[in-house]
């Protein structure tokens, strides 16, 4: 048996979607545009959408003290900060999937086999005694273990990982959100280069419509695809617009909505050219 999750885009798609189907668990980002993730538990809950058997967790990035309370008061069973630590996720599957599903992965896993399950495709992990035999003995060995394409690999690899580190991002707290998985942590930059005109446009939408409400919305989104992918400097920034906005302080963000905005185009123009 696999894990198979489904993306809702929105509270409204999450409604829709658990109104024909069940989930053992359902994670409800806090900040979303129109309905957030409390009011759109609060939709689940009203209309009887979920029994006993569904956990509900809050997706949060303002992991503070009292945050659990706050989601607890709402419903949820739970929360989970972002940018997500994949050990910290894990420990929630651990927790809140039935035992059965996880007895049945762990076996299938001991037993090195690979699942297929409603078109999902999962395979387990090597052992370490098994990643040890394709290592040299001796690390002078290693130009004998190596072909020359897997060289030509490494070497774009380590290239591409230091433009991207010269842009100023940190590439350690990006791969670590992405669980050390370098492909992923390539995906992952990659996407946020290719939504910037969308994002950018959407800001620029609630700053002169002076929507404060859907502005800090966007923002606090800002604040957290910056912090995955290591752009922690910005993420920042983004944070202090979100705090603005939600404070009311219109002031500060006029002050400073150019010098943001070029610094955020300013960003994915470094990270684009990081992958020429």
């Amino acid at each position: 048996m696999s894990i198979e999750p489904v993306l809702a885009s929105s509270g409204e798609e999450a409604i829709e979607r658990m109104e024909k189907d069940t989930y053992h668990i359902v994670f409800l980002d806090h900040m979303m545009p129109k309905l957030d993730g409390i009011e759109t538990l609060a939709i689940l809950k009203k209309r009887e959408l979920f029994t006993a058997e569904t956990t509900m967790i809050a997706l949060t990035a303002n992991a503070i003290v009292g945050a659990k309370e706050k989601y607890l008061e709402a419903g949820f069973d739970d929360y989970l900060s972002k940018p997500i630590e994949v050990e910290e996720l894990e420990r929630l599957l651990r927790k809140y999937l039935p035992q059965e599903i996880l007895v049945q992965r762990e076996e299938n896993v001991s037993s090195g086999q690979m699942e297929k399950d409603s078109g999902v495709l999962e395979f387990s992990p090597q052992r370490d005694s098994e990643i040890m035999e394709f290592l040299p003995e001796e690390a002078g060995e290693e130009a004998e273990v190596f072909s020359e394409a897997d060289r030509d690999r490494k070497n774009f690899k380590d290239m591409w990982l230091d433009r991207v580190s010269q842009t100023g991002i940190s590439i350690e707290n990006g791969l670590r959100y992405c669980g050390g998985d370098e492909a992923f942590y390539q995906e992952m930059l990659r996407d946020y280069v290719e939504v910037y005109e969308k994002k950018r446009e959407e800001i620029d939408s609630f700053y002169h419509r002076r929507d404060w409400y859907e502005y800090e919305t966007a923002v606090h989104a800002l604040k957290s695809t910056s912090k995955t992918i290591g752009a922690n400097d910005f993420s920042l920034q983004a944070r202090q617009m979100e705090q603005a906005a939600k404070a009311g302080d219109t002031g500060y963000i006029m002050d400073h909505y150019d010098a943001f905005t070029e610094e955020y185009r300013s960003l994915v123009e470094k990270v684009k050219e990081a992958f020429i």
